[in-house]
């Protein structure tokens, strides 16, 4: 989901009952994602297998983005993460956003 000013939410989910790790996922934009939601945090009873609120994509192409990010998918599990806006971040969008 996106609003008026450009910022992305994206929810990544986990329907099987096994934790996965190392998944590989396309991003959307480079750089630093944090995870805003975490339903297998321990203050919502879950297991708390994720220990690090951020993590850094690479650029190795996947699912149609030119880079992605490994990640490790709790069972039974729903993530929401959003980019860590940087100036450079911004300025490439802008660039890919605009109409010559």
């Amino acid at each position: 989901r996106t609003d008026k000013d450009g910022n992305s939410i994206i929810v990544i989910c986990n329907f099987i009952p096994m934790k996965l790790e190392n998944y590989r996922l396309g991003m959307p934009l480079h750089g630093e994602y944090e995870i805003i939601l975490n339903t297998d945090s321990i203050e919502f009873g879950g297991d708390g297998v994720i220990s690090k609120n951020t993590f850094k994509t690479e650029s190795k192409p996947m699912h149609g983005f030119k880079q992605s990010a490994r990640l490790v998918l709790p069972a039974l599990s729903v993530i929401y993460v959003k980019h860590k806006r940087n100036l450079k971040a911004k300025r490439l969008q802008n660039k890919t956003n605009c109409k010559e």
